[in-house]
């Protein structure tokens, strides 16, 4: 396996020639998305991140909405920038176990709200979430489906 980090921006044509290239089956991609509009779906504003799989659980792109990830960190006092990590394992777990299921426990499991961050422990009282800004790359620049 090897790792390759793209910054790549929508409408960039001065960007990496990797930002160009469809993604292939095997491939890995996980995007990092700065501004993600806010959606009328009901539980749209707990979406943290998404996987995207066809029908047959395949799939080769998982995507983290930084600026729900940054509200999130700020609400429920926990760093952003783990809350990222973490959100990027857990999306990229859907990839690689082919399916859009939950777990019960551990990474792949549904609850992000602050009151499950409290309850595994990612949030400490009375510490405020350290302030930083995860820089964005990757290997994709297409937009947000739905």
């Amino acid at each position: 396996m090897s790792l390759s980090w793209q910054r790549c921006s929508p409408g960039d044509a001065r960007g990496p020639s990797s930002c160009h290239k469809p993604l292939l089956p095997g491939d890995l991609a996980l995007r990092l998305l700065e501004n993600v509009p806010q959606s009328m779906e009901s539980d749209a504003a707990l979406r943290l991140g998404f996987a995207v799989l066809d029908r047959d659980g395949a799939g080769v792109l998982a995507s983290v909405c930084l600026n729900r990830v940054g509200r999130l960190g700020r609400v429920s006092r926990t760093s952003a920038n783990r809350l990222a990590g973490l959100i990027g394992a857990h999306e990229l777990g859907h990839l690689l176990l082919e399916t859009g299921r939950h777990a019960d426990t551990g990474i792949m499991q549904a609850g992000w709200a602050p009151a499950d961050l409290r309850r595994r422990g990612l949030v400490q009282p009375g510490r405020a979430a350290p302030v930083g800004h995860v820089v964005a790359v990757s290997r994709s620049s297409s937009t947000m489906g739905s």
